[in-house]
């Protein structure tokens, strides 16, 4: 039954992620309404063109109450789609009460209590026999932690939950890192100091060296069971900051490897819906590793479109209930590979400043060799991008 004709999209933010989120939705004339505007570098973008709310507090109850208010007006004609740790965990814990009038872009909830926490899954993942970095959970004052045999210094700190270091408080407290290099014990009880003001909940890893170049992404989309109807691989080329960093620039790589260790990784999990999975390579073992498990859109999700599959939209037709829409996409793709690099044009003009387009570094050998992606950058919609670059200048 095609139940989509009628239905709206609301982003609940609107970031990076957001952005692209919204012209996978445009490109195929579905209006897209923004939850937030105020406060944000992007709100002079021509998407989307209509506002639902005035806070970026997107936990608070207000948010919530306002929400129902307008589903309750008009039942299952909105679809609300996350571009964030925090929004999904929003949705997971409000889904009792927003599922009577929404449809809702979000894993079950069992399993995204588990997955999402990095080390909850670890038992997941050795069950699977699938490889990850050995993992020690930090929940107080870590001065038991000093005689402990279990891990080795050096060693990376990170939240449990990496929507934890994704906030305001948190980027006051350790700017943008995603992890935190531990090289002693006294930095440890110092690092802790400051991290356990945004959570306790941290874990402690070991580092896996990763081989050179064998960084990579399972991106992907799976039906209720865990299934995967299309997946595809990408190649981090250029992070930051370097070693654990974000990716500035990644490539779609062919690669029957690591497509079938994040497929198995995925239909292991029972993860549903979009989702991207970091691997990998070990440089000593050369044994693949499951990094993390992001059961949400991610920065390079555009490249699923490049590739001929429109995750956004073909998740929209999912929880819909459109199965005609569905298949008609998962058969849309011919299945041809393409190269196709992306980029985060801000982070990585910086990065390519910073090296003097130094071509082994900024490899520019992969980037004038491919079709190219842009994060934010767009001719018919330049203010984000000009936005973007006035922000990092004027930090």
């Amino acid at each position: 039954m095609n139940t989509s004709n009628n239905i709206k999209v609301v982003s609940l933010g609107f970031n990076q992620n957001h952005y692209g989120i919204c012209k996978n939705f445009i490109d195929a004339h579905i209006n897209v309404i923004g939850a937030t505007k105020n406060n944000n570098y992007l709100k002079t973008s021509r998407l989307p063109q209509h506002y639902i709310k005035h806070s970026d507090d997107i936990g608070s109850g207000k948010f919530l109450d306002q929400l129902i208010r307008i589903g309750k007006k008009k039942p299952k004609h909105f679809f609300l789609v996350p571009g964030t740790d925090t929004e999904i965990a929003f949705l997971i814990k409000y889904q009792k009460e927003l599922s009577p009038y929404f449809f809702i872009s979000a894993p079950k909830k069992d399993v995204f209590e588990v997955v999402t926490d990095k080390f909850l899954i670890q038992n997941l993942l050795i069950k699977e026999n699938l490889n990850y970095p050995k993992t020690i959970l930090i929940e107080s004052d870590p001065v038991s932690f000093k005689n402990t045999p279990d891990i080795d210094f050096p060693f990376i700190l990170k939240p449990a939950f990496a929507g934890d270091w994704k906030s305001p408080l948190s980027s006051k407290i350790i700017g943008e890192f995603k992890v935190i290099v531990i090289n002693s014990f006294e930095e440890l009880r110092s690092t802790w100091r400051s991290v356990s003001q945004i959570n306790t909940r941290v874990i402690a890893q070991s580092i896996i060296e990763p081989a050179e170049g064998e960084n990579y992404s399972f991106c992907s989309y799976s039906d209720h069971n865990g299934k995967v109807l299309h997946g595809f691989v990408t190649q981090k080329l250029v992070q930051y900051p370097e070693g654990f960093g974000t990716a500035l620039l990644c490539q779609t790589i062919d690669n029957p490897e690591v497509y079938e260790f994040g497929k198995k990784t995925i239909e292991s999990l029972g993860v549903d819906g979009i989702c991207e999975t970091e691997i990998i390579r070990d440089d000593q073992t050369k044994e693949l590793f499951v990094i993390e498990v992001n059961t949400r859109h991610w920065m390079q999700h555009r490249l699923s479109t490049r590739l001929g599959v429109n995750y956004s939209l073909l998740d929209f037709y999912y929880r819909t209930g459109d199965e005609a829409n569905v298949q008609m996409i998962l058969h849309s793709n011919k299945g041809k590979f393409q190269n196709v690099v992306w980029f985060d044009e801000v982070g990585y003009l910086i990065y390519i400043l910073k090296n003097g387009f130094h071509p082994g570094k900024c490899k520019l050998k992969e980037v004038l060799k491919n079709k190219w992606e842009f994060s934010l950058f767009s001719l018919n919609d330049w203010r984000p991008f000009i936005s973007s670059v006035w922000k990092k200048i004027t930090k």
